[in-house]
């Protein structure tokens, strides 16, 4: 049975490339998706940036023919822009057309299924919602699923073995800790060590929230950068996706635009201050939170960017589409040393899950090579209570 595939507005969101994804498929995507996009196209987002992007590579393939009419796209694919009336009455299902994108891709279906019985036409979009009303209708759908990676808690970074078996490697001296933080936990401990190798130029981390991810992550850096001096400076980014809007939108300047997503590490900083100032082994200067040492910005000012000689930590990274990370990882410079933290089970971009978001897929794609180390965070630290609400609520 030939096969067609409707590609939602998610789908291109998430990967701006997805019509390269699928060779020797049928692609249709309906003119109200690319209205749709159409309306991210001024954001400075990485949303934006996709949708502009993918307008381009729209556009270049009108060079090679009429969209109307369909476009090879390699790999024995094709794309089509569809503009069509809709021949289905939707309100025969329960739905109304009312301008909604979701509904006009449904009648596309449905429309493919009544024309050419012998032609299957499959939803594919990352919006859970769309594939359940289609599976309502009994029209197939798919998740976008090229870009998945397996579930974070496969890859623990570290695992029991049975003396003497196994080559057993001594951790690096954490009498000292991280800037007055000590390890609380076994897997504190191998990720303080990964952190502070200089020989690992990436680190990811992954665990609940009140593991201590941030916490080390930025301990780390602020010994290696005031206490060894080994880096010009800690760079924290932080993705501020749960905005849904530009951080230009907002009043005042960077700090302050950022400050309601950067205030878990602002936490985190006053902690190692005061720990730091209790510890024998001082490491950093009374006005640290002022240091020009210390740069806090938002992650959309990485792109474009080569960053030597710093230590670079970015927080809530499972946020991050696969693309998005790849931006990221690649503008690390000579002497850089990168940090990734984020719990693939909190997710707050609707474009990603637990799956196919850019943590898991770095982790992924990383798992064999030397410069890198995960570690997985089980226990919670925050305190006794923030644990026992965590495991019983």
């Amino acid at each position: 049975m030939a096969k067609t595939l409707i590609l939602d507005t998610s789908v291109l969101l998430h990967n701006p490339q997805a019509i390269m994804s699928f060779p020797g498929a049928r692609l249709l995507i309906p003119i109200e998706v690319v209205e749709e996009l159409d309306e991210f196209k001024r954001e400075m987002s990485e949303r934006g940036r996709n949708s502009r992007t993918f307008a381009q590579l729209l556009d270049n393939l009108r060079k090679k023919g009429r969209l109307s009419e369909g476009v090879e796209v390699g790999g024995g694919a094709s794309v089509r822009i569809a503009c069509e009336p809709s021949g289905s009455d939707m309100r025969a299902y329960g739905l109304t057309a009312n301008g909604r994108v979701d509904n006009r891709i449904l009648s596309m279906a449905l429309d493919l299924r009544k024309r050419s019985p012998d032609e299957e036409a499959v939803v594919v979009t990352k919006n859970v919602n769309l594939r359940l009303k289609a599976d309502a209708l009994d029209i197939p759908a798919e998740d976008y699923e090229i870009d998945r990676s397996p579930d974070a808690d496969v890859y623990t970074g570290w695992q029991g073995v049975a003396a003497p078996a196994g080559k057993i490697v001594p951790l690096v001296d954490q009498t000292e800790g991280a800037a007055g933080i000590l390890p609380l936990n076994l897997e504190q401990m191998f990720a303080l060590d990964a952190l502070l190798d200089d020989k690992v130029t990436l680190v990811t981390l992954t665990g609940k929230a009140g593991t201590g991810k941030t916490l080390l992550a930025v301990a780390a850096g602020l010994r290696k950068v005031f206490k060894e001096d080994l880096y010009n400076r800690l760079l924290i980014f932080r993705p501020t996706t749960p905005l849904g809007r530009d951080i230009g939108f907002l009043p005042g300047d960077v700090g302050e635009k950022m400050k309601p997503w950067m205030q878990p590490v602002y936490d985190a900083l006053e902690l190692i201050r005061e720990q730091d100032k209790r510890s024998r082994f001082r490491a950093l200067p009374p006005d640290i939170l002022e240091c020009e040492e210390i740069s806090i910005e938002p992650l959309t000012y990485i792109r474009g960017r080569s960053i030597p000689h710093q230590f670079i930590v970015i927080d809530e990274a499972q946020n991050l589409t696969p693309l998005e990370l790849k931006t990221v990882v690649t503008r690390v410079g000579r002497g850089t040393k990168i940090v990734l933290t984020g719990d693939p089970h909190q997710i707050d971009n609707p474009y990603v899950d637990a799956l196919s978001n850019g943590l898991v897929f770095l982790l992924d794609r990383f798992r064999h090579s030397t410069l890198s180390a995960h570690v997985g965070l089980v226990k919670g630290e925050r305190s006794e209570l923030a644990e026992t609400a965590a495991n019983l609520l």
